[in-house]
């Protein structure tokens, strides 16, 4: 039987598996229908996409596929289940309708955007083998979920949800690499790492898979000093869409090792392992957090002069953040640390107050004082130190114990990231700062409203040295990202709108760990220059769209 075996031959082999069958490679289907070598990467020369009046629409096998895209029937689904091995020691199983279903599905923002036909957990690398396999073999599209935290919900998906939660290892290979799994959470890896006198340019929050963060670039408070999270991986292990274990690094698999880090999940394949060379964790060890608030008034001033602050190389990472303001002065608050510090709180301050945005009138100490060790720092960003505001009483909780928090929290709230970039002499001034912060206080048109968060983040230091990873928006300035929660679809739209048209002089890109359904130009937006090379290894691996997406890489 060649490559041609028709679907109802499929489903009668399917049906003669033998029961007890639990190796992947000694699968039946396997052995009677080989999966086909991998196609050759187009050339690197021009390819024309786009006509010149529109510079990113949908192209028409993308849109073709996307609108074909509907759930399988049940039958296709029983014959899924007689696919996977029996008894069930590999992968569990969770079906619509069944106890266990909409406690699966909650684990994912945005939740209530699509109801899976199933969730499979994967408890190891052979388990997502089997499930692409037998995915593949009967035409059922699917998508991954490690830590959950898609904000437009693409961990769930019309079709089977290959949740690698549990595949969540942080193994000390030797030195300073770990290898670590998708389903690792950032507090996870840092208290693993932690314990080898190690660090990793994790992001803020601990519940976040390391899937999705590393997939998507990953920023966070160490990429000053370490760059983003992609920039430390030196190799991956990927299963494609037949099951096949693909290794890829700077010298195997060279293209893929490039478009996966930075391209963001599911495009390509489903990652099982992420090797990664971690560094010291000596400089977070030796730390000085603190939060600081000005009134509403100057913040325009403070901002003005915050875009220009190189956070002494590295050494302080200072987030500013405005919030829904109804009853009085919200104002502008700067928290953050200082790392690498020998000279105790004297020493910090000494480089904040080097910056004349610090001495802009109204500051107010909020909290200042120095770290126990670097997960210390870690909790004080997280929940447990409500993000920033006060020390976290259990470090190990605010690491440890933060998988899955939260999930539900991004159902009813619009999302927006975006990359800002000026040349020299172009600055945005104090007014458009000042007209930033007083929209974030008080939205005008959005009375129903009930939560909004406004937070920017420097790109600089480590950030900017080229690496060999797709990420695209290395030449930003900065990043800001803005949340709106309650009130009706039609206020959070008008909102999120003017914010976007106020922006969109600066604007260069759009995070894709922050994703945006309502981006007409998602493409450009996303990968920016590394658009083109994502393009010809879409094609390559995944070419009718096996791995579901919302925004998925145009083929």
């Amino acid at each position: 039987m060649g490559a041609s075996l028709t679907a109802t031959m499929v489903l009668l082999l399917l049906s003669l598996v033998v029961p007890t069958c639990v190796a992947y490679y000694n699968h039946p289907l396997l052995q009677s229908h080989p999966v086909p070598p991998l196609p050759p990467l187009a050339p690197h020369g021009p390819v024309s996409l786009y006509s010149a009046s529109d510079p990113n629409p949908p192209r028409p096998l993308t849109a073709q596929i996307l609108a074909a895209t509907a759930p399988p029937p049940l039958s296709t689904l029983h014959h899924f289940l007689r696919c996977l091995p029996r008894p069930l020691s590999g992968p569990a199983v969770t079906i619509f309708g069944s106890p266990e279903y909409e406690m699966r599905r909650q684990r994912s923002y945005q939740s209530n955007r699509s109801a899976p036909m199933a969730f499979v957990e994967a408890r190891k690398e052979g388990d997502v083998q089997l499930v692409l396999f037998c995915a593949q073999a009967l035409r059922i599209p699917v998508c991954a979920r490690a830590g959950g935290h898609s904000l437009v919900g693409k961990s769930l998906c019309q079709g089977i949800v290959v949740d690698v939660g549990s595949i969540e290892h942080v193994t000390h290979v030797g030195g300073d690499v770990f290898d670590i799994g998708p389903g690792a959470t950032m507090g996870d890896v840092l208290w693993g790492v932690h314990k080898f006198g190690r660090w990793y340019a994790a992001g803020v929050c601990p519940a976040v898979g390391m899937g999705g963060y590393t997939l998507g670039g990953g920023h966070g408070p160490y990429e000053g000093r370490l760059g983003l999270g992609c920039d430390s991986v030196e190799q991956v292990r990927m299963i494609d869409r037949f099951g096949r274990v693909i290794v890829a690094s700077e010298t195997q698999n060279e293209e893929l090792y490039w478009g996966v880090l930075g391209a963001g999940g599911s495009q390509f394949g489903i990652v099982t392992n992420f090797r990664v060379r971690t560094a010291s964790s000596a400089p977070f060890d030796k730390a000085v957090v603190f939060r600081f608030k000005w009134p509403t008034a100057v913040a325009g001033q403070v901002l003005h002069g915050w875009q220009q602050y190189d956070e002494a190389g590295g050494d302080v990472w200072f987030r500013v953040e405005m919030y829904l303001d109804r009853l009085g002065d919200g104002g502008l608050h700067g928290f953050g640390a200082c790392y690498n510090v020998t000279g105790g709180k004297d020493e910090c301050w000494t480089r904040l107050a080097r910056n004349a945005f610090f001495h802009v009138k109204g500051r107010r100490t909020i909290l200042f004082g120095e770290s126990i060790n670097a997960l210390d720092v870690h909790a004080f960003f997280g929940p447990e130190g409500r993000w920033g505001r006060e020390r976290a009483v259990d470090i190990s909780k605010a690491l440890r114990v933060q998988k899955y928090r939260g999930a539900n929290a991004g159902n009813d709230r619009l999302y927006q990231s975006t990359f800002l970039k000026w040349g020299p002499g172009h600055a945005p001034p104090v007014w458009f700062w000042q007209r930033y912060a007083e929209f974030c206080g008080r939205p005008v048109g959005g009375r129903g409203v009930e939560f909004v968060v406004c937070e920017m983040n420097l790109f600089n230091n480590a950030i900017d040295r080229r690496r060999n990873n797709s990420f695209a928006h290395r030449e930003a300035r900065l990043i800001t990202h803005y949340i709106i929660g309650g009130g009706s679809v039609e206020e959070q739209v008008r909102l999120y709108e003017w914010m976007r048209r106020h922006l969109a002089a600066y604007t260069s890109g759009v995070y894709v760990n922050y994703p945006e359904l309502r981006l007409r130009r998602y493409a450009s937006a996303y990968w920016g220059s590394s658009l083109q090379r994502l393009q010809r290894l879409k094609r390559r691996y995944d070419p009718y769209l096996f791995f579901l997406n919302a925004q998925p890489i145009p083929v």
